[in-house]
């Protein structure tokens, strides 16, 4: 993929003395180190946002309770009435 885009981003001198250090130790560039770290960053913080994560024990549960048909009522019946004088079903 061709790299296009620029980012430009303001550091403090001793911030950019870190950032050249690090590449310095890992053999890549400034600009390779910082973005595959921002981009690493990016991507935990996307799957933080976007991910749930719950016990074992507990989604066993919801699975088994999507299963059972929930009793209706009367409010529902009510709910379901009137929707269906507004949704179009064709």
């Amino acid at each position: 993929m061709e790299a296009t885009d620029r980012l430009e981003v303001r550091l403090a001198p001793e911030q950019k003395a870190t950032l050249t250090a690090a590449a310095g130790i890992m053999h890549v560039t400034v600009a390779d180190l910082v973005r595959d770290s921002a981009l690493e960053r990016a991507g935990q913080v996307i799957a933080e946002h976007t991910t749930t994560f719950v016990p074992v024990a507990y989604f066993d549960q919801l699975l088994a309770a999507l299963d059972q048909p929930t009793p209706g009522n009367a409010a529902l019946r009510r709910a379901m009435a009137s929707a269906a004088d507004v949704v179009d079903r064709h």
